[in-house]
């Protein structure tokens, strides 16, 4: 059976809860303050091993207190862990987040260990080709184009969620099969310092067809609420948001890049996972915290027949 291989960032998420975020030189006073296992890598990767498919992690945490909380939860998660090293050296990754009222998010991201996962602590992974290989932006640029690499040199498929942006992943295009972002990372990635607000079909495809490094390329962008955009080589969907209770949106869309990563893995056809993905994120707004709102498989289930959206369970 065909494995995701999540290659990014392992992080603590320390997440405070107020009224609306505070301006520049501003102190608001909270509400609550909760800690919750995150970071893109670690969110992808719970995403996908919960949905069922056989997942790996490969990162780099700490020696200390978060690191092993976040080493146990992925474990309990059933994320292979094997490759997930611990650094002597450097603290697990922190990000601080604020949540206001509306459960929208800013976030301030500390490293730490992800900074020192390097080409040289790959030697011991290997691909094969039915897997896919999912990989961020929360580890250093070179050891993401190493994996980049040894994916594509064994035949695996290559996802890249460029996030958070980072000038140098343009190099990267040219050995992924699939590029998702969202709205300000598309922007910047074509070099537009905004897009258009609401953007209409015309003007994404424009951008992404100027991010497209090759015809066999599919690109995505997330819009939040808004849904997604997709240009790939068996054409083109603009796909809506569902109507959701927000709660949290922190982690939506790295369950949304997990859960397109595990429909891929079952053989489903693009635009299905697509739908797949973008129900999967709308029901991870629904609960608190980034890798614990990921959804299960029977949890999706019952969303997705709740809704009468019969077509994307798994038969």
């Amino acid at each position: 059976m065909a494995r995701v291989i999540v290659a990014g960032s392992v992080v603590m998420d320390v997440v405070a809860r107020a009224a609306r975020h505070p301006r520049p030189g501003e102190t608001v006073v909270g509400d609550s303050l909760a800690y919750y296992p995150g970071g893109k890598g670690a969110n992808q990767a719970i995403a996908a091993a919960r949905l069922g498919v056989p997942t790996r992690l490969i990162g780099m945490r700490g020696d200390d207190d978060f690191g092993e909380r976040l080493a146990r939860y992925l474990r309990e998660a059933d994320v292979d862990t094997d490759t997930l090293l611990c650094s002597p050296e450097q603290p697990t990754g922190t990000s601080l987040i604020v949540l206001d009222a509306d459960a929208e998010n800013t976030i301030v991201m500390l490293p730490g260990a992800n900074a020192g996962l390097r080409p040289s602590h790959l030697n011991n992974v290997d691909f094969g080709s039915d897997d896919l290989l999912l990989v961020q932006l929360e580890i250093p640029l070179d050891t993401v184009e190493e994996l980049l690499h040894r994916g594509r040199a064994a035949g695996a498929r290559t996802i890249l969620n460029a996030a958070p942006f980072h000038p140098g992943c343009k190099s990267l295009l040219p050995i992924t099969d699939y590029l998702i972002v969202n709205e300000l990372e598309l922007a910047a990635l074509a070099g537009k310092e905004k897009i258009e607000l609401p953007p209409t079909t015309q003007h994404l495809r424009r951008l992404l067809k100027q991010c497209r490094a090759f015809p066999a390329q599919t690109l995505v962008v997330t819009l939040g609420a808004e849904g997604l955009y997709c240009l790939g080589p068996g054409g083109e969907w603009r796909i809506s948001g569902h109507k959701v209770r927000a709660v949290d949106t922190v982690g939506a869309g790295d369950c949304f890049v997990g859960a397109f990563a595990v429909a891929l893995a079952e053989g489903r056809s693009c635009e299905e996972a697509l739908r797949f993905a973008n129900a999967a994120a709308a029901s991870s707004v629904e609960q608190p915290g980034a890798a614990p709102s990921m959804p299960g498989r029977a949890s999706l289930s019952r969303w997705l027949a709740e809704r009468k959206i019969s077509m994307l369970l798994r038969q």
